[in-house]
């Protein structure tokens, strides 16, 4: 089982895998705490387009910079748009205090130095990292982008352009909406039943039915070659779990972050 921690980073708590640092990399999901937001998007909303003030956000991502001990002064995060879009960030690309004005759910770069961020309130949030090429992946999959497989497609876009391994690759998965608590319509569980087939992952009931999206994550990550040694999953359900913000729980919330950064 791969080591796991939840520490305090200058009194900002943050889940992260203390044996990533012998290969030079950083990974880890921030909670609700230590930020300076307000109202429902109290502590720690790291997202720019939920509404609240954009001044207090930019605030709160150089306080998460700071507590994980990046050189960097963004984090750089997609406009998220429930897709299945890839950007590879290269020498240098757009941003406003981080934001990218590109819509896409996966980042993915080579660059030391330059923390990729994902975003969610109840998605799966997922980190990869070939730590032999030192290719990171960050990537949002709600339920459209469990549905669209962006996970196979993110693995098949690492294995193409850069090369990179399967059994060179580790897979870390944060909070976000388990089975408990993501009930779903007929209609949702006919339609990923026909894509998936039969799966412990999407459960039917007679009054009620559930999603398993991490699990259903998961079991691509497998199908695309990695070990599941290699995966690491912090089996929070962000609904369940008030440190954590979650639409399902209140439609006015911030977002926690999934961040991960190769170190010079």
């Amino acid at each position: 089982m791969l080591e796991v921690a939840c520490e305090e980073k200058r009194k900002l708590p943050v889940i992260n895998f203390p044996f990533m640092e012998k290969y030079g990399i950083f990974c880890g999901f921030t909670s609700r705490s230590g930020g300076l937001s307000r109202n429902g998007y109290r502590h720690l909303n790291l997202a720019y387009h939920v509404g609240e003030n954009t001044g207090t956000v930019y605030k709160n991502r150089r306080l998460v910079l700071d507590a994980i001990g990046s050189a960097s002064c963004e984090l750089l995060s997609s406009r998220q748009v429930h897709g299945n879009n890839i950007i590879h960030i290269g020498s240098s690309i757009e941003n406003h205090g981080g934001d990218i004005p590109i819509e896409a759910d996966c980042l993915i770069t080579g660059r030391a130095d330059t923390p990729l961020m994902v975003m969610g309130a109840d998605c799966s949030l997922i980190l990869i990292a070939d730590i032999e090429k030192k290719i990171i992946a960050a990537l949002h999959a709600g339920w459209k982008g469990t549905f669209e497989q962006l996970t196979i497609k993110v693995l098949d876009y690492l294995k193409d352009r850069f090369k990179c391994r399967a059994h060179d690759m580790l897979a870390f998965i944060g909070p976000c909406i388990r089975k408990c608590c993501y009930t779903v319509g007929q209609d949702m569980i006919k339609n990923f039943s026909y894509r998936f087939g039969n799966t412990e992952h999407i459960i039917t009931g007679k009054q009620r039915h559930h999603l398993d999206l991490a699990g259903l994550n998961i079991s691509m990550l497998v199908n695309g070659g990695l070990s599941p040694g290699n995966i690491r999953d912090c089996n929070i359900c962000s609904c369940c779990d008030e440190r954590f913000y979650s639409y399902r729980r209140n439609k006015t919330t911030g977002r926690h972050g999934a961040i991960i950064e190769i170190r010079s």
